[in-house]
């Protein structure tokens, strides 16, 4: 919950101190959405699949 409401504060409908249309927030981005991939890949066990 922490993080949700530091990115709206620091967001462009807060106090607007980071801009969204940088490329280091969208390159920050990506590496979250394969850390978050990576992470629920390691949740699957496999012997449940097969």
């Amino acid at each position: 919950m922490g993080l949700l409401f530091a990115g709206v504060i620091l967001g462009k409908d807060g106090l607007y101190l980071l801009d969204a249309d940088s490329e280091s927030i969208e390159l920050f981005a990506d590496i979250g959405k394969i850390y978050l991939m990576f992470v629920a890949g390691l949740e699957i066990e496999f012997s449940r699949i097969s």
